[in-house]
C-alpha cells in the first residue's frame, strides 16, 4: 500500500525482480519518492486517511525485522 500526497491509502501493484538478503527489487509500480506502508499494514485500508511517519530504510527494517542485515549495518 502507498500513502498519497493527501495522506490517503491506496493499493499499488508492482512488478518485482530478484530478492537478495531479504530485500526485493521493485522494477515497476513505485519509485524512490513513493511513501510505502511497512509497519501497521494490517490496519491500512484503501481510501482511509493515515498519519504517516516517514523513516529511512534502516529504521523501517529494524521495526519490521530487528534481526535483518540491513538493520545491523552502521
Amino acid at each position: 500500500y502507498l500513502v498519497g500526497p493527501d495522506d490517503i491509502v491506496s493499493r499499488q501493484g508492482v512488478e518485482i525482480g530478484v530478492t537478495i538478503d531479504g530485500l526485493t527489487e521493485v522494477l515497476k509500480g513505485i519509485d524512490e519518492n513513493s511513501v510505502v506502508i511497512v509497519d501497521g499494514i494490517l490496519r491500512a485500508r484503501p481510501g482511509a486517511p493515515v498519519t504517516p511517519e516517514i523513516v529511512g530504510l534502516k529504521e523501517a527494517m529494524e521495526r519490521i525485522d530487528p534481526g535483518s542485515k540491513i538493520a545491523e549495518t552502521p
